[in-house]
């Protein structure tokens, strides 16, 4: 599978540090127009916007079977625009599940469960450094990464008010992602729907 090239990462200089300082400036700044931007830990990154199709489809369709799941309530389901504020800065996940808060806001204060796919350049990121800020926000439930090549996730689940310190792997188009406290049973075939199986070695 031919894949973009890895996304620079890079230090945006002259961002507000502070939380409040930096969403308004990331919801103002035309040209941040093709970026991804993020803070933690007192430091802005900026990643241009470059993923492959294989990446915007298991998003797409994560989103989708989520909002299928959820039916109607008052859910906020959203894509990698809207903000999350960790204890340490405000990060943009893949995907969002929270309840909704007001109209204006930026971020949630309180997500319920957030989603990465994984590209070339974000893995140590979204299985260490996002690992570790989602998983002390306390209403999370549950933390997932995707590969974005092939049906396999990892899944960090919050049981009996504690995230196992090791994640979950769910291999397969016939296995299940469960979440009980959200009462989501996302079926693995239909998140990786449209991505080819891992070939098999000789």
């Amino acid at each position: 599978m031919n894949l973009p090239p890895p996304r620079a990462l890079r230090l945006a200089e002259g961002a507000p540090r502070d939380p409040e300082g930096f969403l308004a400036w990331a919801a103002n700044t035309s040209a941040l127009e093709g970026f991804h931007v993020e803070l933690a830990r007192g430091e802005v990154t900026m990643m241009m916007v470059r993923v492959s199709q294989a990446h915007a489809l298991v998003c797409s369709n994560l989103s989708f079977a989520i909002r299928s799941k959820l039916g109607e309530g008052p859910w906020l389901v959203t894509t990698a625009d809207f903000g999350v504020r960790t204890p340490v800065g405000i990060r943009y996940p893949d995907i969002l599940v929270a309840r909704p808060g007001e109209p204006r806001d930026l971020a949630t204060t309180a997500p319920l469960m957030v989603a990465e796919v994984l590209s070339p350049s974000s893995v140590a990121i979204d299985m260490v450094e996002k690992r570790d800020e989602y998983l002390r926000i306390p209403t999370l439930q549950a933390y997932l990464v995707c590969s974005q090549d092939e049906p396999r996730a990892w899944l960090f689940r919050r049981d009996d008010g504690v995230f196992h310190p090791h994640p979950t792997m769910i291999e397969g188009r016939e296995a299940t992602v469960e979440v009980p406290a959200l009462a989501l049973s996302l079926p693995m075939a239909d998140i990786f729907a449209g991505i080819p199986d891992a070939p098999t070695l000789p």
